[in-house]
């Protein structure tokens, strides 16, 4: 009896977690596709030279702190990449680009 009340309360807080988990989703799922425009706009549409490169410290700045408030989600990972290794070609130089393309690489690999 005493297993059974234990397996029905664990069960309860099981279905609460994964509750408040779904209604999260949707929040991160918005967050993630404003990053993913900011990305494209700032890649494709903003022109180059130091315009560019602001746009892109602002979104790097905007990829840290989405993996700082969801660090177990690969996508958020993997866009900080993303906008690391961007960011990267935009600033030019090869200390830089590289200095860069290592703190993307690290980015993909957590």
């Amino acid at each position: 009896m005493k297993s059974l009340r234990r397996l029905a309360v664990t069960g309860a807080m099981l279905m609460i977690a994964s509750g408040a988990l779904a209604a999260a989703a949707p929040a991160f799922d918005a967050d993630l596709l404003t990053l993913q425009q900011a990305w494209a706009h700032a890649n494709y549409e903003v022109p180059a030279g130091d315009t560019r490169n602001a746009a892109f410290d602002a979104l790097e700045a905007r990829a840290d702190d989405l993996v700082k408030r969801n660090p177990a989600r690969a996508e958020a990972l993997i866009w900080q990449g993303i906008i690391a290794s961007s960011h990267a070609g935009v600033k030019g130089g090869p200390v830089r680009s590289a200095c860069a393309r290592t703190r993307a690489r690290v980015s993909r690999r957590r």
